[in-house]
């Protein structure tokens, strides 16, 4: 039986939270998996540990961090990978506190589609239009995506994505920082792995093309990256105590 470490990432957003974990609940399938569930928040501001951690406990995870210090994504998924690394798992199932499953789905075969295509180094379940530049993409299989069980899926190079994704556990024991000098992120993890590996992503869809995951998080909060590292430039100002609309980064008015 495959040892899987689900992991969610948080930012105390706490209705989002539940939201996330009871579309888990209702439409992700662990049959056939041996899993373990490890729960970060990183925004102690405003947070109520106790509520936080009674959330987690209720659908599963047994392992809980809660950061006195917002560390920002990088170093938590730093921080993460130096908690497994010398653990037996097989797989990592990542994934945010702002998603949805949009239909029901066994996480086995995201599983075994990595372990069927070893050119494969992440499954990621397509999610909605976004950003405003993806505003006129289509939903649709294309001549070139693979059939896959009851699925399609295209290959991509570009980003590896904890939104909603499944990796398999070696990728958590490259030095990142040796390779590449920061800590890992979806855009270090990419160029590092396109670097050694002559291997792939795969974004898993619906039948037609569609979407198996909802992104709904509109507002986003707390630490992103740490100094000089990608995506620097882009994050530098904000403040890690106020809300920012995800979509286009700019800061939500009326706070206090």
């Amino acid at each position: 039986m495959k040892k899987v470490c689900q992991v969610m990432f948080s930012t105390n957003r706490v209705d989002y939270l539940n939201r996330t974990l009871s579309s888990i609940e209702s439409n992700l399938s662990y049959e056939g998996l041996d899993v373990h569930k490890v729960f970060i928040d990183d925004y102690p501001m405003g947070r109520d540990d106790t509520e936080i951690i009674d959330i987690a406990s209720r659908y599963g995870f047994t392992e809980i961090l809660l950061h006195y210090k917002n560390l920002g994504i990088t170093s938590t998924w730093d921080e993460f990978f130096s908690l497994i690394k010398d653990r037996d798992y097989d797989y990592i199932f990542h994934h945010e506190d702002d998603v949805e499953l949009t239909q029901k789905i066994k996480l086995l075969d995201m599983i075994e589609l990595l372990d069927d295509n070893k050119n494969l180094y992440q499954v990621q379940l397509k999610r909605n239009n976004w950003y405003p530049h993806e505003s006129n993409k289509k939903y649709e299989v294309n001549e070139s995506d693979i059939k896959y069980r009851n699925f399609f899926y295209e290959k991509q190079t570009t980003y590896f994505w904890m939104l909603f994704s499944v990796y398999p556990k070696w990728i958590s024991n490259i030095d990142y920082k040796k390779e590449s000098g920061w800590c890992p992120s979806e855009s270090v993890i990419t160029w590092v792995l396109n670097k050694q590996q002559n291997m792939s992503g795969a974004i898993l869809k619906a039948q037609d093309g569609g979407i198996l995951v909802n992104h709904f998080g509109e507002t986003s909060k707390g630490k992103r990256v740490n100094e000089n590292e990608p995506g620097w430039e882009s994050f530098k100002g904000f403040k890690a105590d106020k809300l920012y609309y995800s979509r286009n980064g700019q800061e939500i008015e009326g706070q206090e």
